[in-house]
């Protein structure tokens, strides 16, 4: 079985080609130089809903100020947690003082960053696709292709809270994920451990505020403001992780009783984050990950502990192929040798250039990014990790 798990370097290299009318180099008679090109590629990179790395999170551009200025609380610690080299470990560092000092006041603020991420990674995830062509989208055709081929399962497995993985999925199988447990059905299985801007869980027993006629707040602003009521809301949180839209009111009509919304994404940290996704959805992973062969990993540092444990625990010693496509970040190797003993590793270091369609119109994509690794495959010049027999393999461009 072959696997390919996704961290956020994925979404956020998970176009590669802008559409033309944005080249301004269309037009010139000249040749740009290289450093014209590649500052041009930089501007592009910054295209007002691109999936953000961690560490861009609360990044002060104007559309993320515009949703973080909805969410208080959240805006409260951005400025703090932007300027940190790590975000993971500021963000472990406040919620070390929440536990150790029952702070209200900062539990009331980090849970608004939930709700933040949520609208943040729901517009990624509406307006970042349309910018060009889908990495994503090219690599579901080929794992389509293999397990038609093979009847075998292909399991997909990101950290990301964004759904353009799913977006890629429904277009190439033509099948739309209209409840929770259609991640899973069929030959291509999306888990997503730490949640996703569309998954919510109710709170069973209805808000006091919410039945009478008392004007009604929004699921953030009801916490923000009555946070000392978050011990007795937090157990009636329901077990069930239901599918909804991101951008859909906090409030649950359940027959004439309406209930809250709470969103299922985990705050990043360094240390041993929960499992968010349903208990099923993990029964199957871990089933499915022991038997895995090859693995693809895109754009993930593997510093998820939880899932490392599961890995190793399922896989141990027996032998696998891992392909790396890391932006030449060596780390995750090390990390996964520690608990992967026996796997072979490959690197994939290319970059990729050329002239799209005429000598004015120019690509650039990194070496060893996604978008390099996508071109590259798609031209023969990388062997297909889903590829069923021995390919010939071109010349790659290095």
């Amino acid at each position: 079985m072959k696997a390919v798990i996704f961290g956020a370097g994925a979404s956020f290299d998970s176009v590669y080609e802008y559409y033309e009318p944005m080249n301004p180099f269309h037009n010139s008679s000249d040749k740009p130089t290289m450093d014209e090109i590649i500052g041009y590629y930089k501007s592009i990179s910054d295209y007002q809903f691109k999936s953000p790395l961690t560490k861009d999170l609360f990044s002060p551009k104007p559309e993320f100020k515009k949703i973080l200025d909805k969410y208080p609380g959240a805006k409260s610690l951005a400025s703090m947690i932007f300027e940190r080299d790590n975000v993971e470990k500021c963000l472990e560092e406040l919620k070390i003082k929440i536990e150790n000092h029952r702070n209200d006041q900062l539990l009331a603020k980090f849970i608004n960053i939930q709700f933040y991420l949520r609208e943040l990674f729901g517009n990624v995830s509406a307006f970042y696709n349309q910018v060009g062509y889908s990495n994503y989208e090219a690599l579901v055709n080929y794992a389509h292709d293999y397990s038609r081929a093979t009847d075998e399962d292909v399991i997909f497995i990101s950290f990301n809270y964004d759904l353009l993985l799913e977006q890629a999925v429904e277009r190439v199988t033509l099948r739309k994920i209209k409840n929770i447990d259609d991640y899973i059905n069929g030959h291509i299985k999306i888990f997503k451990p730490h949640g996703s801007c569309n998954w919510f869980r109710l709170i069973a027993q209805a808000a006091a505020h919410l039945n009478t006629g008392v004007a009604v707040l929004s699921l953030s602003d009801y916490l923000l403001n009555n946070i000392d009521k978050y011990s007795l809301i937090k157990p009636q949180l329901d077990e069930q992780i239901l599918l909804g839209n991101w951008n859909e009111a906090d409030i649950f009509v359940d027959g004439n009783v309406k209930k809250y919304k709470m969103p299922q994404i985990a705050v990043p940290l360094l240390s041993k984050t929960d499992f968010l996704m349903p208990s099923n959805h993990l029964d199957q992973l871990q089933r499915h990950v022991g038997d895995v062969t090859e693995i693809l990993i895109i754009g993930w540092r593997a510093s998820e502990e939880k899932f490392l444990e599961l890995l190793q625990q399922s896989i141990g010693n027996k032998q696998l192929k891992i392909t790396y496509v890391t932006c030449d970040d060596r780390s995750p190797v090390e990390k996964m040798l520690s608990i992967l003993p026996n796997h072979d590793h490959e690197f994939f270091t290319k970059h990729y250039s050329m002239n799209a369609r005429d000598d004015r119109s120019y690509i650039i994509h990194p070496r060893g990014s996604f978008s390099s690794y996508i071109r590259n495959m798609l031209r023969g010049q990388v062997e297909n990790f889903f590829s069923i027999g021995k390919t010939e393999v071109k010349t790659a461009v290095s």
